[in-house]
């Protein structure tokens, strides 16, 4: 059974959703093998051809943890763009990256 909150969803989301927490609840998460995938996400999109703009996907989540909304685009983002890095980030981790990287866009 579904939680009240998501009830009006589409039958698609609702799948989706049931997809992702089922994945989540089979899933140990396993930090080192995180680390791991990253870097050889990182050696593929190194081998990849040259191009003005980064092959780096940038999900801003608003605060964690992510909602199953936001792991189930997630996923899909990552899986569907495997020779990309994927970072997400949360309100506080995307205003100190602009002001670390670009201070002059910060009021």
């Amino acid at each position: 059974k579904l939680p009240s909150k998501i009830q009006g969803m589409s039958h698609e989301l609702k799948n989706l959703i049931k997809c992702v927490d089922n994945y989540h609840r089979r899933t140990p998460v396993d930090e080192q093998a995180i680390i791991e995938a990253d870097k050889r996400a990182e050696e593929e999109a190194s081998r990849m051809p040259e191009q003005k703009i980064p092959r780096k996907i940038w999900q801003r989540c608003g605060a964690r943890p992510l909602s199953k909304v936001h792991q189930a685009y997630s996923h899909t983002w990552a899986e569907r763009n495997p020779e990309y890095l994927h970072a997400v980030c949360d309100d506080a981790e995307a205003a100190a990256f602009v002001s670390d990287h670009y201070p002059a866009l910060r009021p």
